[in-house]
């Protein structure tokens, strides 16, 4: 198998991930050559999601997101489960027809 690297990119924010640190510092020379590149180390954060980085992964997850659209929308806000101010008894058996089946 070759070389991996996946370079994604928003507005001038740039991440570049590989699976050679060889190859990656290549690409990093590469696009130096046309743009001046300002290098922030391992990012925790991008485009709102958080970023967990492991030995053979990296987890992506919302959860700042989530909880500041809860805070900001829903937390002020009484929430309570529908409930049935009355009751209504239902035949337990009913024929086709919707008639009481007769015992």
């Amino acid at each position: 198998m070759g070389t991996e690297i996946i370079i994604g990119t928003h507005v001038d924010d740039l991440l570049a991930i590989g699976s050679s640190e060889e190859a990656l510092d290549k690409v990093e020379r590469a696009i130096e050559d046309h743009v001046k590149l300002d290098k922030k180390g391992q990012p925790v954060q991008m485009l709102g999601m958080e970023l967990k980085w492991e030995k053979e992964s990296i987890i992506l997850t919302r959860t700042r997101l989530i909880e500041t659209t809860y805070n900001q929308h829903l937390s002020t806000r009484s929430l309570q489960t529908p409930s049935c101010s009355s009751t209504s008894k239902l035949p337990a058996t009913r024929d086709a027809r919707n008639q009481r089946v007769k015992r």
